[in-house]
């Protein structure tokens, strides 16, 4: 979900079928793996990626389209601009999104 939040329009459909093919790729390498060492082994090497991703998640910033939804116009602004780069001109998607609202079926959690 955050993937298809974060990303351009142009490049949605391809990274979002990315990451569930490297969902699938994971599994099937962990399964044939898991036919050569134990158990233990296979459990403790997929700690790695899982600790990898953790440590990342320190460095993403709160979806555009969430803080827009929510009304946090300042850091709706500087999370899309941090997403599409420093010098990026935002105001066409900024105002997309602003238009788009109504229509997210984004939960507000209080």
């Amino acid at each position: 979900m955050f993937i298809a939040e974060i990303t351009p329009k142009n490049l949605r459909g391809g990274l979002t079928t990315v990451h569930e093919l490297m969902i699938c790729s994971g599994a099937s390498f962990a399964f044939v793996v898991g036919t050569v060492v134990t158990w233990r082994t296979l459990a403790l090497t997929g700690v790695v990626p899982c600790f990898i991703l953790l440590l990342g998640l320190l460095c993403i910033p709160e979806s555009p389209r969430w803080l827009a939804k929510m009304g946090h116009e300042k850091e709706f602004e500087a999370a899309l601009q941090r997403l599409c780069g420093k010098d990026a001109n935002i105001s066409e998607e900024a105002a997309e999104i602003q238009v788009l609202i109504p229509t997210l079926t984004i939960h507000e959690y209080t």
